[in-house]
Parts: structure tokens; sequence; C-alpha cells
């Protein structure tokens, strides 16, 4: 077995396993940094270098059969480093307290939008008199008075009218 290593069977000793992990240890180094720089991921190439050894002694100690360690190393720690990447990527992170632009919160803006899309629900359901006067209340705080004085309606006409779309309404959002 010319320029191969003898395959150890055995439990491995400490002497062994440094003579391989020095042996071992720059082309794993390079490897984790390799990684690193394509995944765009930063990790400690240290850290994975040693997460490696580490499996491997664990390996030898529990009596693995290592045909070609360099070979086994580099796998190792090419999972190690797929698993780091996959972490990163697993992991996600709480939106709850995230500012979007304009200082509104990821909550706020989903009520927000919930709020519009059922006012427009509500208003749909009225009848163009209902809706016109509804705005006319919410949107420019206007008294019957003033509504009667500006369009020409009987004050009991129009509070008719705003009742009536009332009830629609609060049995729209009760359905709901």
């Amino acid at each position: 077995m010319k320029g191969q290593e003898k395959p150890l069977s055995k439990i491995m000793t400490e002497q062994e396993f440094e003579h391989i992990a020095q042996k071992n240890c720059d082309t794993l180094r390079l490897l984790a940094r390799r990684f690193s720089q394509v995944s765009d991921l930063a990790i400690d190439e240290d850290d994975v270098v040693q997460e490696a050894l580490l499996a491997f002694w664990n390996l030898s100690q529990k009596g693995y059969h290592v045909i070609n360690a360099e070979a086994l190393l580099v796998k190792i720690t090419k999972n190690i480093c797929i698993s780091h990447y996959r972490r990163r990527h697993i992991e996600t992170e709480s939106i709850e307290n995230d500012d979007f632009p304009g200082g509104t919160s990821a909550d706020g803006k989903v009520q927000m939008q919930d709020t519009i899309r059922l006012k427009h629900e509500l208003y749909d359901s009225l009848t163009p008199s209902e809706r016109e006067y509804t705005r006319l209340r919410e949107e420019t705080g206007w008294s019957l008075d003033e509504m009667s004085a500006n369009t020409g309606k009987n004050k009991s006409v129009i509070k008719a009218l705003l009742s009536k779309a009332r009830h629609k309404m609060k049995e729209l959002i009760k359905n709901q």
C-alpha cells in the first residue's frame, strides 16, 4: 500500500491523532475559508477545524474503521460547513418590533391595511347617499345642521340615512 495510509481499525492513540491532525490542519482550514468566502458565511475557520477534528477523534474512539483519514476529515469539514450554512438560513428573526419606512411597526402596518380593507367593504355595502353622508360625518365632522345647510336635505332624512348606514355596518362587522 505504497503512498496510502494504513487503515485504522483499532482505537487511535493520541500520538496517531496528533500526527494526522498536524498533517491535515492546513488543508481543513483552507477548505473552511473557501467555503466561508463562497457562501458569504462568516465562520471561524479554526472553530470548524476543531469541530472536525473532535468529530474525527470521537469516531476513532468508537472503533470506526478509517481507511483514508484525510478524506474522512475533508468530508467531516464539508458537512460541518454545510451545517453552519443551513443553520444560518433556518434561523429567522421576528419582525414584530421591526420598523418599516415611515416609523410604522410591522404589526401597525398590518392593522392599518386591515382597517382600510374593512372600511372599503363597509362603505361598498352602503347606498350612494348613505355613503356620502357617512363620509361627510366622519371626514369633515359636520353636524346634522351643517349637512342639511350644505346639501339641502332635511335633517330628519339625513339622520335616518346615517342611522341606517350605522346599522348596516354594525351587522357586517358582527357577521365577520
